[in-house]
């Protein structure tokens, strides 16, 4: 099971404390799309990795209905480092660039179970990062129960 949680516009139907952390996120009502490849590869790096976390990027364009994420990157299976992050967002960008899509989001799935619903200062700090360049820019978080 996947959370979507956009942070331009959250659909947050998870409990008080889910609510409250995203708080600090402007709300939208942004569509967004992703497909089946982009979905699966999530599904495989979080069941290959299941005692890790992992994290990667979603990209995609803009569409007169929203968002499509048309792919997805896996990036980690462990700790996000923000050296290795930099560069794996250099990399990506350059990608992007070559194919006419955008970053339009990052996913998350925490190795803890019943932690899958904490969005820590970390993961915030990444949005906003890619909000600056994508402002429809959204984070799925990865349902790990």
């Amino acid at each position: 099971m996947i959370i979507v949680c956009v942070c331009s516009g959250i659909n947050a139907e998870y409990g008080e404390g889910f609510k409250q952390q995203l708080s600090r996120c402007a709300t939208s009502s942004m569509s967004y799309r992703i497909t089946d490849a982009a979905y699966i590869k999530i599904l495989l790096h979080a069941m290959k990795y299941s005692t890790s976390q992992v994290s990667g990027v979603l990209v995609g364009k803009q569409t007169k209905d929203g968002v499509l994420v048309v792919d997805s990157l896996p990036l980690f299976h462990n700790v996000i480092l923000a050296p290795m992050l930099e560069m794996a967002f250099l990399q990506v960008e350059v990608y992007c660039s070559t194919l006419d899509l955008n970053i339009v989001g990052f996913y998350h799935g925490e190795e803890i179970v019943g932690q899958s619903e904490k969005i820590t200062e970390p993961l915030l700090t990444i949005i906003d990062k890619i909000q600056n360049q994508f402002p429809n820019a959204c984070l799925l978080l990865i349902d790990n129960n």
